[in-house]
């Protein structure tokens, strides 16, 4: 499944031969309530991070050992970009509640987040085709300083990490990784998708002026010029006020 999930053009290498790594979960992780061993092999990998770290996630939400991992690995100069679905194109709403505050945390951490906005997987060419009305981002993948990539059906959040067995392939080979990262890099672009930001607002209330900071929005609008949203674009009122509400509830265990 290879082949649709990263949607290669023609003038792409059909094969590529290199060192594999199967990675799975055993059925019994649910009853041990462990951890899954995808999760603790791609933790290693990430550890061996020296410059660059990309991850494309349809759901993403990280417990406090994750998010710590990615700030310490940004503390130490490491550019690390995540890749997910904007609230525009997930299909899951649910799951968008539980990324909510993890988003928070990894723009705070310095972590570069961009999330793929509606048509973008026409332009970036990375994902499957669109399976409804909603084209989401489906793929789970990770390239590791351009000389490794995994790509598999683990998602970062709790019922992938601690319930579903999940299955994945670990490759060390820098010609596919920096094929990954380049298709990787042209849908995280602006033309693809927006880019989330951290800005500080100064506002007055009552006479008293103060600075906030609040989430910002960046993505291109038909002339070339940037466009910047202070709520999630294109997801319209009643769609943003359920994920918003739905992220106030204590669900982060059952996402």
């Amino acid at each position: 499944h290879l082949q649709p999930q990263l949607a290669l053009d023609r003038s792409a290498p059909v094969l590529t031969w290199a060192p594999v790594e199967v990675l799975a979960d055993e059925p019994t992780k649910i009853e041990e309530r462990g951890t899954s061993a995808i999760a603790e092999r791609l933790v290693l990998e990430t550890a061996r991070v020296e410059r660059e770290l990309r991850l494309e996630m349809a759901y993403l939400s990280l417990r406090r050992p994750a998010l710590e991992q990615l700030g310490a690995l940004v503390a130490r100069g490491v550019r690390v970009h995540v890749l997910t679905n904007a609230l525009a194109t997930t299909d899951v709403v649910f799951a968008h509640a539980g990324y909510v505050g993890t988003r928070w945390r990894l723009l705070a951490a310095g972590v570069e987040l961009s999330e793929l906005r509606p048509g973008g997987h026409e332009r970036g060419r990375v994902l499957m085709p669109p399976l409804g009305s909603r084209a989401s981002l489906h793929s789970k993948a990770a390239v590791f300083d351009e000389r490794a990539v995994y790509v598999g059906s683990l998602n970062l959040d709790p019922r992938s990490i601690r319930l579903n067995t999940e299955i994945g392939l670990l490759v060390e080979s820098p010609g596919l990784a920096r094929e990954v990262a380049r298709r990787f890099d042209a849908i995280a672009s602006l033309e693809s998708s927006w880019r989330v930001e951290l800005r500080t607002r100064e506002i007055e209330r009552r006479g008293t002026r103060f600075e906030v900071r609040e989430l910002a929005w960046v993505g291109l609008k038909s002339d070339g010029t940037e466009r910047v949203w202070r709520h999630e674009p294109r997801a319209g009122l009643w769609r943003r006020s359920v994920a918003r509400i739905l992220s106030w509830l204590p669900i982060e265990g059952l996402i």
